[in-house]
């Protein structure tokens, strides 16, 4: 049976398993996606902070196998948004994930399965199946994730999984004329604010 964030979700939105509905969303401005790592010298951090998003997906339940499955939930984000807090860091890092030919990072959510549900405080955990394409490379990868129930058709989402640059045909910066290297595997982080609508 759907529980936790599928009934918390849904049920408002009036979903019936196995049936498609239309929903529109809409992205907060106070949400932030963030890519970390490490060199051989230091930690880094770089950050984009989102502009008001919207968009339609298609939600899809199945009740048996406790499973959403999402079409259209995608977002875009510039490449040229991220700031890392140093400006040859920044331009580095830009480059090295391709911004003059691939100018835009594409996270897209599939589906959402194995929710939890802390029911005293309207909050819970998912694993998220979810299409990332940068530098032309598209990967699918699961996430665990955090969601709270803000108020009413409005949640907030924030989660962290663990990326490798050589998996999107990325050989990672060597800022400081090579000086410094840029470990190949990175983290991506999100929190997101969330509102949806049954369109």
């Amino acid at each position: 049976m759907i529980h936790g964030i599928f009934k918390i979700l849904l049920l408002p939105l009036l979903l019936t398993s196995g049936e498609a509905r239309n929903i529109s969303y809409t992205l907060g401005e106070e949400s932030w996606l963030r890519l970390s790592g490490t060199s051989s010298v230091n930690c880094f951090e770089c950050i984009s902070i989102s502009e008001s998003a919207k968009g339609n997906m298609e939600v899809v339940t199945d009740e048996s196998e406790d499973i959403i499955t999402f079409s259209n939930a995608l977002l875009n984000i510039s490449v040229k948004s991220f700031d890392c807090l140093n400006p040859r860091l920044t331009k580095d890092m830009q480059n090295t994930l391709g911004v003059e030919k691939h100018p835009n990072i594409s996270i897209e959510l599939l589906e959402v399965f194995n929710s939890e549900t802390t029911t005293q405080n309207g909050s819970g955990m998912i694993n998220a199946m979810i299409s990332i394409k940068l530098n032309g490379y598209r990967k699918v990868v699961e996430i665990p994730v955090k969601w709270t129930a803000v108020e009413e058709d409005k949640y907030r989402f924030s989660g962290s999984g663990a990326l490798r640059m050589s998996d999107f045909g990325i050989s990672p910066p060597s800022p400081m004329f090579g000086l410094i290297k840029v470990n190949n595997e990175i983290q991506i982080s999100f929190n997101l604010s969330v509102s949806v609508e049954k369109v």
